[in-house]
């Protein structure tokens, strides 16, 4: 068995994702909250992931493996979500809410990389 696939791995990231799903899911009902009919908390899930990804990038290299597994594959692979946001893109074209669709889709292709490259810059910033 390889070191990625033991138990104590595989439960690592099962706990990272319940606690990523939790926290999309609570975005999400926020998200619909402040803005009823866009999928705001998809996208603020989305871009928050991606800046903590990159923000770790730099950061998890003296890290056990347990560490790096909960929080990059778990926890940010729980919270952000590429189906989520392909349904969403679907629902508003279907609905003919093209406006809605060009701006999700403009906030969380872009978004996301920027958000990314932005923990990139920040934790570069905290580097002792």
């Amino acid at each position: 068995m390889t070191s990625g696939l033991h138990p104590g791995i595989l439960a690592t990231v099962a706990a990272g994702c319940a606690a990523g799903g939790i926290v999309r899911h609570l975005l999400q009902h926020i998200g619909g909250q402040m803005i009823p009919g866009y999928a705001a908390g998809t996208i603020v899930a989305n871009l928050a992931g991606s800046f903590i990804a990159g923000f770790l990038l730099s950061r998890l290299h003296g890290f056990s493996p347990e560490t790096r597994a909960f929080l990059l594959t778990g926890f940010l692979g729980g919270l952000t979500t590429m189906s989520s946001f392909a349904l969403d893109m679907v629902v508003f074209i279907d609905a003919r809410r093209f406006s809605f669709a060009a701006i999700y889709w403009l906030t969380g292709a872009t978004g996301c990389v920027l958000a990314c490259l932005a923990g990139v810059r920040v934790s570069r910033f905290f580097t002792c």
